[in-house]
């Protein structure tokens, strides 16, 4: 009974082991598709900040203010996912370390 128990233990192990593993990987995309995101809009923000400066119309100076804050929101989301997985990184490794 006790080898089927730690059987179990083992195949349960291994399932939790890789679904973390791809959680992980949806993480790390998710990441990236932020970084993207707000690449692309900080390069429209760009193009509209260099179009209001040439020809000073203001429509171009408020899309550009407006794709700087819509960049801002993946920025913010790359940010706290960083934190909150040195976070979680951190208290595994003290619940690892032998002191």
């Amino acid at each position: 009974m006790r080898a089927l128990t730690e059987l179990l233990a083992v195949f349960t192990t291994g399932i939790l082991a890789f679904l973390g593993g791809i959680a992980l990987l949806v993480g790390v995309l998710a990441l990236w598709l932020c970084g993207l995101v707000c690449g692309l809009m900080l390069l429209v923000a760009v193009v509209s900040g260099v179009e209001f400066a040439l020809t000073g119309n203001h429509h171009y100076g408020v899309i550009a203010l407006g794709y700087l804050v819509y960049a801002a929101v993946p920025f913010a989301m790359i940010v706290v996912l960083t934190y909150y997985h040195g976070k979680f990184t951190d208290a595994q490794e003290s619940r690892q370390s032998p002191l």
